[in-house]
């Protein structure tokens, strides 16, 4: 289990009477990308029952503690995972005027989606005339427990409140302009064990005239951030006379090397391309080994797609400056690996080079090493259709591409190419060595003609699921008998609206999602 810790605390500029709330970090020192972040927003509005703060839009805070009444007061509380490119501030915007104080604390650890924060987290106890805190009861042993107690009052604080080793508390007084003090006390204390009852703050504040609030918030330890590995079963294989090809067990952890076995998940096999034709069920393909859930070509997100019963898996193909061909979607890898220096272009580097790198796309399970087109190959070739984007590939290197992909035992069976749909050069290539092609557009291609005009070069259409019932119903019409794939779907309500508009196949980035309809 990850157990929550606190790193450090920093209080933020306040406002003086404007609507704006400005909520910053500072610009060293501060929380790290993947710290869990809360604001505690304590502020003198008039109308304080019907107040709200709003977090900037896109910004990822989620509030996590609804306006809360404290006398005159008002207590908010957001919360976020800190992003590499957050900026060092945000504006948070007041619906009604109000001095505010605001407090930032980070930390590691607990949680890992603070969008998911648990109902009930908070314990309230508000205009509390004691000198505690709410308690914490049923903490699951590592727990951290957050006290937050906010006053209002015009008095002066005599004193710094004391609490007891080992917490950290945080404390200020703020007066602004002829409007009362306005005081917060953050005080944290680790659980020690399942059950535990106690209060993180031992004695309430020296003034005893105030209103006060206070909140018990608590964040339980998260699972372990390393994924348990996941075991391969190869599908068996007919070989045309009724025998079955020998089964072989293998595991793949998080960086898609072998190991010992932990856990065991069957993978199916795939669709082979004559059954994409006859079968009259919805089939789906596993975008970039499900590139929703999964750093993009990892081992993992593969093996993960197969589980989920895809029945194609793509594979989007770059090239290094020394010929080897691997999963990338871009010209550069700054999208896919964070840190590199501007324009990290695949094209001008070695595979030594970009084998040592990791993949660390936010929000995808874990970090990957980038794929190689023949481990991806020798992997899957066996049991799924493969469908391969030569993305930005130059014309002679898609010819080596091909070369390669004729290699595959029975490829016309099991290769599929794929490209925007005015690439109809893509289409012949794959043609000419027997194989077929998926050609996708969007609406705009519809509109102006252009998917018309270029349909007859490929075996699929595909439409973006988001496309009006209009748009949908003219791409039917003219893809006449051929199946249109829905792109590029990342959740079953999203499969299940591409479906509804005519859509016999999916490309799929949510696989686990989808999994649970198709």
């Amino acid at each position: 289990m990850s157990v929550a810790a606190v790193k450090s605390g920093h209080q933020a500029t306040t406002n003086t009477g404007t609507a704006a709330i400005p909520v910053a970090v500072p610009s060293s020192g501060g929380p790290a990308t993947g710290d869990w972040m809360i604001a505690v927003i304590h502020t003198t509005a008039t109308n304080a029952e019907t107040h709200a703060v709003t977090a900037p839009s896109g910004s990822g805070w989620v509030q996590v503690l609804a306006p809360s009444l404290l006398s005159s007061r008002i207590l908010i509380v957001f919360a976020k995972r800190r992003a590499s490119d957050d900026p060092a501030s945000w504006s948070f915007t007041q619906a009604k005027t109000g001095t505010a104080l605001v407090e930032v604390l980070w930390g590691t650890g607990g949680l890992n989606d603070v969008t998911a924060w648990p109902t009930g987290a908070f314990s309230k106890g508000a205009n509390l005339t004691t000198q505690t805190t709410p308690g914490v009861y049923g903490a699951t042993a590592g727990s951290l427990a957050i006290s937050i107690q906010a006053e209002a009052t015009s008095a002066p604080e005599s004193d710094v409140m004391t609490v007891d080793s080992p917490f950290v508390k945080w404390f200020w007084s703020l007066v602004g302009g002829n409007n009362p003090v306005n005081s917060l006390l953050i005080a944290t204390q680790t659980m020690s064990a399942d059950g535990s009852t106690g209060d993180a703050v031992s004695r309430g504040w020296p003034n005893s005239t105030g209103n006060r609030g206070s909140f018990m918030l608590v964040i339980p330890p998260a699972p372990d951030a390393t994924p348990a590995p996941v075991a391969k079963l190869d599908a068996k294989m007919s070989d045309g006379a009724g025998n079955v090809i020998p089964v072989k067990l293998t595991a793949i952890d998080e960086s898609g090397k072998d190991i010992a076995l932990a856990k065991l998940d069957l993978v199916h096999s795939g669709s082979f391309v004559p059954d994409l034709d006859r079968m009259s069920r919805v089939w789906w393909m596993a975008h970039r080994g499900g590139s929703g859930e999964y750093q993009e070509h990892s081992a993992r997100g593969y093996v993960q797609s197969a589980i989920a019963h895809a029945d194609v898996l793509e594979f989007s193909v770059g090239r290094t400056s020394d010929g080897v061909f691997f999963g990338l979607h871009d010209a550069t890898l700054n999208r896919t690996t964070s840190g590199l220096a501007a324009n990290y272009l695949a094209s001008e580097h070695t595979w030594a080079e970009i084998s040592a790198l990791v993949q660390d796309i936010s929000n995808r399970s874990g970090t990957a090493p980038y794929l190689k087109l023949d481990d991806f190959i020798t992997q899957w070739s066996p049991s799924h259709s493969l469908m391969f984007d030569p993305k930005l590939l130059s014309s002679a290197s898609r010819a080596d591409l091909l070369t390669r992909l004729q290699q595959i035992p029975d490829y016309r069976n099991r290769v599929l190419g794929k490209f925007y749909a005015t690439g109809t050069a893509v289409a012949d290539e794959f043609h000419a060595i027997g194989c077929k092609a998926w050609g996708y557009s969007y609406t705009a291609d519809v509109e102006n003609g252009t998917a018309a005009a270029t349909a007859e070069k490929w075996d699929y259409l595909g439409l973006e699921y988001t496309a009006s019932e209009a748009t949908w119903a003219t791409m039917l019409q003219i893809a006449g008998s051929k199946k249109v794939l829905g792109h590029i779907c990342p959740s079953a309500a999203a499969a299940q609206q591409a479906v509804a508009r005519g859509a016999r196949a999916l490309q799929v980035s949510g696989v686990n999602s989808v999994a649970t309809v198709y």
